[in-house]
C-alpha cells in the first residue's frame, strides 16, 4: 500500500506542471468563485510538491492573469499562493542564520526600511489596514522570488526551458492581439472588455489578455529578447526559423501596443547593452527581426484593421466611424505641443506637479503607502485626495514621484540604498560578464520605464526582474544556456 502511495506521489510530482495548466484551463470552464478557490488550493499544493513546476507555472499564470480572473475571480490569488508555496519551505530549510548566505540579501533590508517608513506614514495619514496590506502585497510578493531563485538549483536546460516557455506564451498573446486589432476588440475578449469606453488614441492599441497595452508591451520586450537569446544558441536551421519567426511576430505585436514609454526604454537599453558589449554585429538578428516584424506583421495588421474599420463596424445597433490610420500619429505626436499641453492639464506632467506640491507639505516621511496613485488607491480611496482635490482612480504612471510622495526623503534614501545595494550584489556575485551586462540593460530599461509607469507594481516585470536577480545571486547555477548543436527542448 505504501509503495502504491509512493508511486502515485511520484506521478503527481512528475506531471505537476501539466496538472497546474489543466487546473488553470479548468477555471475558465468552471467560472464559479468556489471552483477558483479550490483550483488555487490545488495549484498551491502542486507547487509545494514540485518547486520547479510551481515556478514554471508562474510564467504561464501571470501572462494571462487579468483574463483568467475576469472570467473566474476565485483565481486572483493563485499566483501569490504558488509563490508562498515555494518560499516558505526554502526559508525553513535554508534559514537566514543557518545555511543561507545572508550577505547576498542584505540590500533587501533597505527595502524593508523603505516599506516601514511608507507604512508608518500611511498610519499617520489615516490609511486603513486593508489598503496598506494590499500595497505591501503588491511590493513584496514578487520580491520573494529573489530568495526563491537564489536558493534553488538550476541547470542550463531548465533556463532554456523557461525562455522557451516565455516565447511560447508570447506567441499566443501576440496572435490574440492581432485578432483583437483586426476585429476592433470584438473577438476573443470577455464581453465586459469589449464594452470598455476607450478614446480614439487608445482604441487603436492592443490590450491583449493582460488588459493593459503598456504591461503587454513590456512582456513582449522580454519575450523578444528571450527569442533572440534562443536563436543565438540553437544553430540548426529548423530552430532558427522558428525563433526568428517568433521574434518577428512578438515584435510586430509589440509595435501594435503603441507603448511609447516602453519603446523609448527598450531602445535606450538596447543601445546601452550593445555599446557596453562592443559587439554591434550581434545586433543583426535584432534588426532583421524588427524589419521582418514591420513588413510581415505590423503593416499588414494595420492595413487589415483599417480596411475593416473603413467598411463597417457595428456597435450598439449603429454604425460608427473607427479611428483608422492614427497609429503612426501616436508615435510622431510624442513631443508635440498639443500632447505636452494635455499632459500638463491632466496627464503625467500634472501628476508630477501635484506630487511635488504634496511632497513639499510632507517632506520627511511622505504621506504613506496607499495615498497617491498606487494600486491600493484604485480599490480604496486615499485619505488625502479630498484635501488636494485629486479625483478618484488616478494612477501616477511614474514610479519616482510615487516613491517621493509616499515615503518622503527618508523612504527615498532607503529605496536608493536598496537599488545601489542590489547593483553591488550583482557585481559581486553574478559571475559572467554577459549575464551582468544583460541584467544592467534590464535595469536600465526599468529605470527609464519608471518615468512612465509604476514598474514595481507591474506583475510581469517584477516576475522576470526579480527572478533574473535571484538567478545571478545563485551560487549553484550552471550558467546561461550555451550554444549547442541539439534542438531546443520543451518543458521537462
Amino acid at each position: 500500500m505504501n509503495k502504491i502511495s509512493g508511486d502515485s506521489m511520484q506521478i503527481v510530482k512528475k506531471y505537476a506542471f501539466v496538472m497546474q495548466i489543466v487546473f488553470l484551463l479548468g477555471s475558465l470552464v468552471f467560472q464559479q468563485d468556489w471552483a477558483g478557490y479550490g483550483l488555487s488550493a490545488a495549484i498551491f499544493l502542486l507547487a509545494f510538491l514540485n518547486r520547479k513546476a510551481g515556478f514554471y507555472f508562474l510564467f504561464v499564470y501571470f501572462s494571462v492573469r487579468p483574463f483568467v480572473i475576469e472570467l473566474n475571480p476565485g483565481m486572483k490569488f493563485a499566483g501569490d499562493l504558488a509563490i508562498l508555496a515555494l518560499f516558505f519551505p526554502l526559508f525553513y530549510q535554508k534559514g537566514w542564520g543557518r545555511n543561507a548566505d545572508c550577505r547576498r540579501y542584505r540590500f533587501i533590508g533597505y527595502f524593508l526600511a523603505f516599506s516601514f517608513i511608507g507604512s508608518l506614514a500611511a498610519f499617520l495619514s489615516g490609511v486603513d489596514i486593508f489598503a496598506l496590506f494590499f500595497q505591501w502585497r503588491a511590493y513584496w510578493i514578487a520580491l520573494l522570488l529573489v530568495f526563491i531563485v537564489a536558493e534553488m538549483k538550476w541547470t542550463k536546460k531548465e533556463i532554456a526551458n523557461l525562455l522557451l516557455l516565455t516565447v511560447g506564451m508570447a506567441d499566443l498573446l501576440a496572435v490574440c492581439g492581432l485578432i483583437e486589432k483586426i476585429s476592433w476588440r470584438t473577438l476573443l475578449l470577455p464581453e465586459s472588455w469589449q464594452n470598455w469606453q476607450l478614446s480614439g488614441t487608445n482604441r487603436i492599441r492592443i490590450y491583449g489578455l493582460l488588459a493593459n497595452p503598456n504591461v503587454l508591451a513590456g512582456y513582449f520586450v522580454i519575450a523578444f529578447v528571450s527569442a533572440i537569446a534562443l536563436l543565438r544558441r540553437n544553430p540548426s536551421a529548423k530552430s532558427r526559423w522558428f525563433f526568428m519567426g517568433s521574434a518577428a511576430l512578438i515584435f510586430g505585436a509589440f509595435l501594435l501596443t503603441y507603448s511609447r514609454g516602453t519603446m523609448i526604454a527598450f531602445l535606450l537599453a538596447a543601445v546601452f547593452y550593445y555599446a557596453a558589449k562592443r559587439e554591434f554585429s550581434a545586433a543583426k538578428p535584432v534588426l532583421l527581426s524588427a524589419l521582418s516584424a514591420v513588413l510581415l506583421v505590423y503593416l499588414p495588421a494595420v492595413a487589415l484593421a483599417d480596411m475593416v474599420g473603413k467598411n463597417f463596424m457595428e456597435g450598439n445597433g449603429s454604425f460608427r466611424e473607427m479611428p483608422v490610420g492614427e497609429g503612426g500619429k501616436r508615435y510622431s505626436d510624442l513631443l508635440s505641443g498639443e500632447m505636452i499641453e494635455e499632459s500638463a492639464q491632466w496627464g503625467r506632467i500634472y501628476i508630477v506637479k501635484k506630487g511635488l506640491e504634496i511632497f513639499m507639505d510632507h517632506p520627511w516621511i511622505g504621506t504613506g503607502f496607499a495615498t497617491f496613485g498606487d494600486s491600493a488607491t484604485l480599490v480604496r480611496s486615499s485619505p488625502i485626495y479630498e484635501e488636494y482635490r485629486l479625483s478618484e482612480g488616478i494612477y501616477t504612471d511614474n514610479q519616482y514621484i510615487q516613491i517621493v510622495v509616499q515615503s518622503g526623503l527618508s523612504g527615498t534614501a532607503c529605496f536608493s540604498l536598496f537599488i545601489f545595494g542590489m547593483l553591488r550584489a550583482v557585481r559581486r556575485y553574478a559571475g559572467g560578464r554577459e549575464a551582468r551586462l544583460l541584467f544592467y540593460a534590464f535595469f536600465a530599461m526599468a529605470a527609464i520605464g519608471s518615468a512612465f509607469y509604476n514598474m514595481l507594481e507591474d506583475k510581469i516585470f517584477t516576475l522576470y526582474f526579480y527572478s533574473f536577480l535571484g538567478y545571478l545571486l545563485n551560487r549553484r547555477k550552471t550558467g546561461f544556456p550555451e550554444r549547442r548543436e541539439a534542438k531546443g527542448s520543451g518543458i521537462g
